[in-house]
């Protein structure tokens, strides 16, 4: 049973994550996806794997895209009564069995990524980008030479995408990065599970226009001129 805090139970879609991973990896699946929908509880899930695969005597490194994410993380790891360091900014606490990573620090000290086991990357459809491919490929070397574990490192992914954007209007899959997606908690499952509620759209007619905002190379709009563009008194 994948661990969560005293008084909580796991929901049905996190035990039989939990479940599709332990199949996967016992078929030889060390690179396996794992797609569910914004708001189902990924956070829990990842503190809850980490705390297992700590308790096998495995070293773990959570990545994380957000910086804001990574205290909250590492706090719900720790909630689970396994120490967790952090590494960000001025912070690298790298002697911890489980840590976790601003993405953005390690790129800027791969050389100092001592040995782990198991690499949970949360919001994964970002494996394909170099700075991921780099850490993770250092990782898998420092595996080898220590020998640990026929020198195979355990790469989890998890998001609410399984593709990416290709920075020229298109999308690419994940299949150079991840060896299958073992399972899927999509919005309308979430919804009938009671885990989301049912969407309720309400329009609002004004002037504003997203007519000259930016597009990242990601796809996404350009958050400042975004917040500029709609932020204002007639939407307010």
């Amino acid at each position: 049973m994948i661990p969560v805090p005293d008084g909580q139970t796991p929901r049905e879609w996190q035990i039989a994550a939990f479940r599709a991973l332990g199949a996967a990896v016992r078929d030889g699946v060390y690179r396996p996806f794992i797609q569910a929908c914004t708001g189902a509880g990924k956070g829990t899930f990842l503190a809850g794997l980490a705390a297992y695969f700590h308790g096998r005597r495995c070293r773990v490194m959570i990545r994380v895209h957000r910086r804001e994410l990574i205290d909250d993380l590492a706090d719900r790891v720790r909630r689970l009564g396994v120490p967790c360091g952090i590494v960000q900014g001025d912070r690298r606490q790298w002697l911890a069995d489980v840590v976790v990573v601003s993405v953005q620090t390690i790129a800027l000290c791969v050389p100092q990524i001592p040995q782990f086991d198991v690499v949970i990357t949360d919001e994964a459809h970002h494996a394909p980008a170099p700075t991921y491919r780099k850490t993770l490929e250092h990782i898998e070397r420092m595996q080898r030479r220590a020998n640990r574990r026929g020198g195979r490192v355990l790469h989890i992914g998890l998001s609410a995408n399984d593709f990416r954007a290709d920075g020229r209007g298109g999308t690419v899959g994940l299949s150079d990065d991840f060896d299958a997606t073992i399972f899927r908690y999509p919005v309308p499952d979430a919804i009938a599970d009671g885990v989301l509620v049912h969407p309720v759209g309400i329009k609002i007619e004004t002037d504003c226009t997203l007519a000259g905002v930016a597009v990242t190379r990601s796809g996404d709009f350009d958050e400042h001129e975004l917040a500029a563009a709609v932020n204002v008194p007639p939407r307010n």
